[in-house]
């Protein structure tokens, strides 16, 4: 019965890539917390649905911010 927090991360791809002293720039944008009550109705497929929504409705927002879909330069 704890509160559910869709989220959306962008840039983490690039990380596997990196070295681990390296820093990079991971975006992450939290969505409207979801109450017991409000998700209480639903299975865990309509609710995983939602979140999926969520990170798909807001990744383009994300993206005009930064362009999350750079590729790593190899030396």
């Amino acid at each position: 019965q704890a509160p559910v927090i869709p989220c959306v991360m962008c840039g983490t791809p690039r990380i596997l890539h990196l070295k681990w002293y390296w820093k990079h720039r991971v975006d992450i944008k939290f969505g409207k917390v979801l109450n017991y009550e409000d998700y209480k109705d639903m299975t865990t497929v309509d609710l995983a649905n939602h979140c999926r929504n969520y990170a798909v409705e807001n990744l383009d927002k994300i993206l005009e911010y930064n362009d999350c879909r750079r590729k790593v330069k190899e030396k």
